[in-house]
């Protein structure tokens, strides 16, 4: 996909940040044990950061498309694009919502006692290296995709401004 509007440029720029802040969250989780809240909650706004730019945003008609496509995106491995697409999934059904499926409820007949289960993202057990690489191309891209798009507006004007001709501007110190 090459970039041909201001609005898709508009997103891809809002998106890069996302990435690259999601990249942050990513690296900075490592430094934290694995499974410790602050280590859960640095995965949790790395997926986050990494699925805004693929959630749907605005509406109406604005200065930036919606989102972003998976498939605009080329040069990802199959274990990448799975990842990305169950990132996604946890984004859309245990994060920014909570379907039962991710946390069952209910009571025991026999005892009367509730029961539950919490969704814990450590209990996914995401492939950090994986996920890092992934994130590494989707930055990449975004950054290319932006550059290609300013490069040829800048060829395109340069080609349509007149052309100025030189003047010889004399030095008083010659």
């Amino acid at each position: 996909m090459k970039i041909s509007t201001v609005e898709e440029l508009n997103r891809f720029s809002i998106s890069v940040h996302d990435l690259e802040d999601s990249q942050k969250f990513l690296s900075e989780s490592l430094n934290y044990e694995y499974g410790s809240i602050t280590n859960e909650a640095l995965l949790i706004a790395a997926i986050l950061y990494l699925a805004r730019p693929f959630s749907a945003n605005e509406k109406k008609k604005t200065k930036a498309i919606s989102n972003l496509k998976i498939e605009w995106f080329s040069e990802l491995t199959q274990k990448e694009l799975a990842l990305l697409k169950a990132l996604l999934e946890i984004r859309n059904k245990c994060l920014a919502h909570a379907e039962y499926n991710f946390y069952p409820a209910g009571v025991d007949n026999v005892t009367g006692v509730l029961k539950m289960r919490r969704f814990s993202i450590c209990d996914s057990r995401i492939d950090i290296q994986l996920f890092q690489s992934l994130l590494s191309k989707l930055i990449k891209q975004a950054h290319n995709k932006r550059a290609d798009y300013t490069f040829e507006i800048r060829r395109k004007t340069k080609a349509t401004l007149p052309h100025k001709k030189m003047v010889n501007i004399k030095n008083d110190n010659e």
